[in-house]
């Protein structure tokens, strides 16, 4: 039989996503790797089991761990490209569709279920205000992008 178990039966590595990502915060240089967690579940100090998860930042079209212009121009150039038709020009040039899927997901800002020109302002947005010093703290990064989801 299978048995739930309550938070206090069981501990993980991290306790959020926000924790395993900001355990690299200070990183240069980030590779494609660099965005997969091991996220290990104990119980009673044994691992009972363990998954790969993989985190970033909203916006992060290209993987290098910081939203800036260049993420939105990769955005856009990916919508010309589907617009006029052609359906076969990745967003995130890896070699594993993996990192092409995680780009996309990044890219999709608004939950519109598509990479358009609105992800594309979202992210030029973001970049103004977070290099401005508009938006410093983490809640401030959330309440950011909760703002352009759709009620």
């Amino acid at each position: 039989d299978e048995v739930a178990l309550t938070s206090d039966e069981y501990t993980l590595n991290y306790n959020s996503p926000y924790e395993a990502f900001a355990a690299r915060d200070g990183k240069a240089d980030w590779t494609k790797e660099d965005f997969e967690f091991e996220i290990v579940a104990t119980i009673d100090g044994v691992q009972s089991s363990s998954a790969f998860v993989y985190i970033g930042k909203e916006g992060d079209a290209d993987l290098n761990n910081a939203v800036d212009s260049s993420d939105a121009s990769n955005i856009l150039a990916y919508y010309a490209a589907l617009s006029s038709g052609k359906n076969d020009v990745p967003l995130y040039s890896a070699d594993e569709t993996l990192y092409e899927e995680f780009a996309l997901f990044l890219s999709e800002t608004n939950a519109d279920d598509a990479i358009n020109s609105s992800d594309a302002s979202n992210v030029l947005d973001f970049y103004a205000k977070s290099s401005s010093g508009q938006m410093n703290a983490n809640d401030d990064v959330k309440t950011f992008w909760d703002a352009k989801l759709p009620e």
